[in-house]
């Protein structure tokens, strides 16, 4: 018989149980919170409750609306409605169309495919270069590269520069800066602008709105259309 239980579970004492021992409630003390002062709060006789004795729902009776006239409405057999009866799903049928001629399409033997047996990477051989004439070439003797030994930084010195004449600039307590002592924002005040003149605008009862009382929805019949002929 299989076991059923599966061995991969842990036993009894493979279970860290933590202990609860000497642990109990814990508890934190603040100073006293400051009382709110009720002085200015308002009392229980402060608060005005409106009544609602006597009061109930309301409700609004108006005149009957008018009938509708339905004398030019169509009655129920002023419709017509197409029969289906006898019809179905409709077919054409057309001549056959005519075969592609495939007797001037090549035949499987037809291709010609080119072979690349034999055939692989080709080289082209040439003649020897001609040699370089040398003979009009200096020799190792024949250049003059200057001496270097001996030669340092060189300087060149020059007479003393006139110095710019400063007689002409402007001291420290020749510049006028604005000041803005006393300053401040600027309004400007105008008359009173003109009233509007209303007299040639329009009253309360100069405007026509048009009435929607007794109207309704508009039909339009017209003659019954001829039937298609199908005998064609």
């Amino acid at each position: 018989v299989q076991d059923k239980f599966d061995s991969s579970a842990p036993g009894p004492g493979a279970y860290n149980a933590q202990s609860e021992v000497g642990k109990g409630p814990s508890f934190t003390m603040t100073s006293r919170k400051d009382e709110k002062n009720t002085v200015d709060s308002p009392g229980p006789g402060a608060y005005s409750r409106e009544s609602n004795l006597g009061k109930g729902p309301a409700y609004t009776m108006s005149g009957r609306p008018k009938t509708a006239d339905t004398s030019d409405l169509p009655g129920p057999g002023a419709y017509s409605s197409p029969s289906e009866v006898g019809k179905g799903p409709a077919f054409t049928m057309t001549s056959r169309k005519d075969e592609k001629n495939t007797v001037d399409s090549p035949g499987p033997g037809a291709y010609s495919r080119e072979s690349n047996l034999g055939k692989g990477p080709a080289y082209t051989m040439s003649g020897r270069p001609k040699t370089a004439d040398t003979s009009d070439l200096p020799g190792p003797g024949a250049y003059s590269s200057p001496s270097e030994v001996g030669k340092g930084p060189a300087f060149t010195m020059t007479s003393r520069k006139d110095e710019k004449n400063t007689v002409d600039s402007p001291g420290p307590g020749a510049y006028s800066r604005e000041s803005n002592l006393g300053k401040g924002p600027a309004y400007t005040m105008s008359g009173r602008p003109k009233t509007a003149d209303t007299s040639d605008l329009p009253g309360p009862g100069a405007y026509s709105s048009p009435s929607e009382v007794g109207k309704g929805p508009a039909f339009t019949m017209t003659s019954r259309k001829d039937e298609k002929n199908t005998v064609d």
